[in-house]
């Protein structure tokens, strides 16, 4: 299930036209999400970093209306 996250980070990222900056920033958290999840030792630091993989995830519609991430 978690392989989709890399995949759905680049389909969002191209469907709310994100600049390349945060297209970036925004890909290489669901990369890290993907890689980091499989050791059972940090979850705790790999959760908080896939909680702030969904709040981007959430606040990319604003994008739509209010073009801040155009850089």
């Amino acid at each position: 299930m978690l392989c989709v996250l890399p995949l759905l980070s680049f389909a969002l990222t191209s469907f709310w036209s994100l600049g390349p900056l945060c297209s970036i920033f925004f890909v290489s958290i669901g990369f890290g999400v993907y890689f980091l999840f499989r050791d059972e030792i940090c979850d705790q630091s790999n959760y908080r970093l896939y909680n702030i993989w969904l709040m981007g995830v959430h606040l990319l519609p604003a994008n739509g209306r209010f073009p801040v991430l155009a850089w």
